[in-house]
């Protein structure tokens, strides 16, 4: 998929979708429904993309939030973005350095849309070899490409055309953690 395509699947969402979802799974903000699971990370992205999927088409999942947990988290991680993988547009937040993390965006891996680089050269890597997308982290771009920061993804097309998409963190979703925490979630959004 070439960063056009990514770009026009993006606006076809259309404004009321032109939302993201940060998905970073902390342990202190688990809600008390969750808490039972020995691995709450997937039951917790699973209650949180069910009561913003409606509302939202982008999720950013926060690689190193998985990774806290181990090798449960990752199993989470996977598991998570196969639940969203067919309803939104995902993106696996790094932020990584390097041309070689394609393969985390392949059929036998994430199966992720794009992901996060912290250097522009490597950012311009993945815009000429598609078929995976990649975001500049704190960046800035001024020819086409994509940038994002904690409050906002940016999209330019090569025509010059411009998606800002905000970004919603999913701990600041979660103000209740007690048994009606979808419900506020949904509220909140």
């Amino acid at each position: 998929m070439t960063w056009n395509n990514f770009y026009d699947r993006v606006e076809a969402l259309g404004q009321n979708k032109h939302k993201a979802i940060w998905l970073s799974p902390k342990l202190d903000f688990i809600p008390l429904p969750i808490q039972r699971y020995d691995e709450p990370f997937l039951p917790l992205g699973k209650s949180i993309i069910q009561a913003t999927l409606d509302d939202a088409g982008l999720y950013i999942f926060d690689f190193p939030s998985y990774l806290a947990t181990g090798a449960a988290g990752i199993v989470a991680l996977e598991r998570t973005i196969a639940y969203v993988r067919d309803k939104a547009i995902t993106i696996l937040h790094g932020p990584f350095t390097g041309k070689h993390y394609s393969v985390l965006a392949d059929v036998i891996s994430f199966r992720i849309d794009s992901l996060t680089v912290t250097l522009q050269d490597d950012m311009q890597y993945y815009l000429e070899s598609p078929p995976y997308s990649t975001f500049w982290w704190n960046g800035e771009i001024t020819d086409r490409g994509g940038v994002i920061n904690q409050e906002h993804l940016v999209l330019l097309k090569d025509d010059a055309s411009r998606l800002t998409i905000p970004i919603i963190h999913s701990n600041e979703l979660l103000t209740d953690l007690s048994d009606t925490f979808v419900d506020t979630l949904k509220r909140n959004l």
